[in-house]
């Protein structure tokens, strides 16, 4: 009724003032009559209209203010979030309703942290889900009319909604040609088989080769554990006494390197034949303070009549070829077991040379430096 009312207000103050300006042109046969009369008709007019479109404005203002405004429907529809660690163990926090306030304008830019679901005032997270473990958002949504999405992002990342579409549909352009070509996936297949066989061949050779090497392996590790335990090896001296009729025959063990020297044992003389020789005392102890020396008396037995002699007339039996070898027998303190060759020579006095070899570890073929 006012849009009616404001409507001939306005038509008939356009035509009074048509009809005035018209008078003004054609003045009427008795002025003094008509003076007052377009004047007081025009403000009638205009206070008539005024009113009107007061009236007008009120109602349309009244009804814009009654009538409901309707909610901003956004493309972007988020279905569920949970933000938390629930395959470690900890609390999975519902945080669609701080997504949801921040899809109104149909996208959404969201940096994964705890501290980033608030919602009037209120904070989704409160605490943190899971101490030192890694979080996740997981999102169903959709756009438009599109089906309904899963995603998930790791803590730490950003997320962005609606996914490109570009690449969502390069992904299914993708996945469509996998699907149309099963000659080419299967024979990448095959080619993994393949590679994966020979790979495995390579592997069972590389064992092998390796099972191979063990025995050298232990061997340079028995090489250079014995290496290093020979570097401070005992080391002595073995002089002959001969016998002169006041003192028997006897031997004289002098230390002169490396650690002390116990349980020493005088061997076996191999020569043309095996003689056994016996000292008394049979086992000698040599310290490694000075140049400490033990004498101890030396009796050899011969190896084919069966009776005790002298050792020089038992080297004066072998021949210029025979190699006459005295093994001795012994160990450090820590039971590290040592053998040394004593290479016997006879001089022109029936004087006896102890020559020593070279000091090895007993059962090892590695020998001490000369």
């Amino acid at each position: 009724m006012l849009k009616t009312l404001h409507s001939f207000s306005s038509i008939g103050t356009f035509l009074l003032t048509l009809v005035i300006i018209c008078r003004m042109w054609w003045p009427p046969q008795s002025p003094a009559v008509m003076e007052w009369i377009p004047p007081s008709a025009l403000a009638a007019a205009l206070v008539l209209a005024g009113w009107l479109h007061y009236k007008a404005a009120r109602g349309n203002f009244s009804a814009t203010l009654a009538a409901p405004s309707e909610p901003v429907q956004s493309k972007l529809r988020i279905h569920s979030a949970f933000y938390g660690a629930p395959d470690v163990g900890g609390d999975d926090n519902d945080v669609a309703e701080a997504l949801r306030a921040m899809a109104v304008e149909g996208s959404l830019a969201l940096d994964v942290e705890n501290h980033s679901f608030w919602v009037s005032g209120r904070n989704l997270v409160p605490t943190d889900p899971k101490k030192d473990a890694k979080k996740r958002l997981a999102v169903k949504y959709s756009y438009g009319n599109r089906e309904v999405i899963a995603i998930e992002r790791p803590e730490g990342t950003r997320l962005v909604l609606p996914e490109d579409t570009f690449l969502v549909g390069e992904l299914a352009r993708l996945t469509e040609l996998a699907r149309i070509s099963p000659l080419a996936a299967d024979r990448v297949c095959q080619e993994n088989l393949f590679l994966k066989t020979k790979l495995d061949g390579l592997e069972q050779e590389n064992e092998s080769i390796k099972k191979q090497l063990e025995p050298y392996r232990k061997a340079e590790a028995e090489r250079t554990r014995a290496t290093e335990i020979l570097k401070d090896a005992p080391g002595f001296h073995v002089s002959y006494i001969k016998d002169s009729g006041n003192t028997p025959e006897s031997l004289i063990l002098r230390h002169i390197s490396g650690k002390p020297a116990v349980n020493i044992s005088i061997g076996d003389l191999a020569s043309t034949n095996r003689h056994r020789i016996t000292t008394s005392p049979s086992r000698l102890f040599l310290s490694a303070v000075g140049q400490d020396e033990k004498e101890c008396r030396l009796e050899v037995e011969h190896g084919v009549r069966k009776g005790q002699i002298a050792l020089p007339d038992v080297l004066r039996e072998g021949t210029p070829q025979s190699l006459d070898i005295v093994i001795v027998d012994y160990e450090d303190e820590h039971g590290n077991h040592f053998q040394r060759d004593f290479a016997l020579t006879r001089e022109f006095d029936d004087g006896v040379t102890w020559m020593p070899g070279k000091i090895r570890l007993r059962d090892s073929q590695v020998a001490q430096k000369a």
